[in-house]
């Protein structure tokens, strides 16, 4: 999931309160949640924080870090939908999660995605499932 900056929001923001986004999973065979693109792996306390690179997980990092060289994308991060119905369909998953990029937190937003420092998973449902958020 590589995400594109939006000419209407070219910088970072930072989050006045909580944004409700979600998130694609998958469960590995010893049953811990990922990501579906990067395949970060769920802390036990539902908290996922950007990586900077690969499987490299970089605490405390300003945001304009995951910039790519094109000032265009940015691949590392993580990366959120706006809505369910922005999810893209194409990849591998088994679960959607519920997140809330926290208050405070620096993110990039465009017509369909954020890209944050961090998110925390508030509920995760099956795909089969995804009508349950709609009444939530």
């Amino acid at each position: 999931m590589c995400f594109i900056i939006d000419s209407k929001y070219p910088n970072a923001l930072r989050s006045k309160r909580n944004i409700t986004c979600y998130k694609t999973l998958f469960v590995t065979s010893d049953k811990t949640y990922r990501t579906a693109i990067q395949g970060t792996k769920i802390s036990k306390d539902n908290i996922l924080i950007a990586k900077t690179a690969p499987f490299d997980i970089t605490p405390n990092i300003p945001i304009a870090n995951l910039i790519s060289n094109n000032n265009r994308d940015i691949y590392y991060g993580i990366h959120s939908y706006k809505n369910v119905q922005s999810i893209d369909t194409t990849f591998a998953y088994s679960y959607i999660a519920k997140c809330i990029i926290p208050k405070g937190t620096e993110y990039f937003k465009n017509k369909t995605e954020y890209v944050s420092l961090k998110v925390k998973l508030i509920v995760i449902v099956s795909k089969e499932d995804i009508k349950k958020f709609n009444k939530k």
